[in-house]
């Protein structure tokens, strides 16, 4: 079963997966974005976790060098601490994961499946333009029964073979935990700050000026 579903930008489209209906959504869409505590600006890049249409923050980078970080690495939420770096370092990381997630390319592809929920990697890019991956992978594996594969997702035997993943999806996987060692590592580099209680994420159109 194919669980592919290409990823948010600009125009979003969901293809069908086990039944489920074929949707275009409108150009200017909205998808959630982990929000600055103070200011309220967008994250450049962040992660969080989304189920049911709400969002709970792992990581996000802000423009101003702020970095807020869940001490849940996996599933996000309170409590958190945070950091800040030079704003070029979060301009310099940016770039990064822009190149590794391939946000420069549409339509992007994502592995997600139905009434699950996903891992979010979000970028905001200076022009106003909101891109988002989307994957399951890390929430269902953390239960150590499945295996996430482009195929969906399949138990995991004892004594029977890895699943072998197509190039693709391979390819997806590594750039996806480069872009999360990426973060953390920026993270890991800043000086320490007050974290707050909470963090928020809010809807926002994948596409403004």
């Amino acid at each position: 079963m194919d669980r592919r579903q290409p990823a948010k930008l600009w125009l979003l489209i969901s293809i069908a997966v086990a039944g489920m209906t074929c949707r275009p959504t409108p150009r200017l869409g909205t998808v959630l974005v982990p929000v600055h505590p103070r200011t309220g600006e967008p994250a450049v890049i962040s992660v969080h976790v989304e189920n049911e249409g709400q969002g709970s923050v792992v990581i996000a980078v802000f423009r101003d060098g702020m970095i807020v970080q869940s001490a849940d690495n996996l599933r996000g939420g309170a409590p958190f601490k945070a950091c800040r770096v030079d704003p070029s370092e979060v301009k310099k990381v940016a770039k990064e994961c822009t190149t590794l997630g391939g946000f420069a390319q549409s339509p992007l592809q994502s592995w997600t499946g139905p009434d699950a929920a996903d891992t979010v990697i979000g970028l905001s890019a200076d022009d106003g333009t909101r891109c988002q991956l989307c994957s399951w992978h890390e929430l269902a594996e953390a239960t150590g029964s499945v295996q996430a594969t482009d195929k969906g997702l399949l138990p995991i035997q004892e004594g029977s073979p890895t699943p072998a993943s197509t190039p693709e999806y391979a390819r997806f996987r590594q750039r996806w935990a480069k872009m999360r060692q990426r973060l953390d590592e920026l993270a890991a580099s800043g000086q320490p700050l007050p974290g707050p209680a909470n963090m928020a994420c809010k809807s926002m159109p994948t596409y403004s000026r």
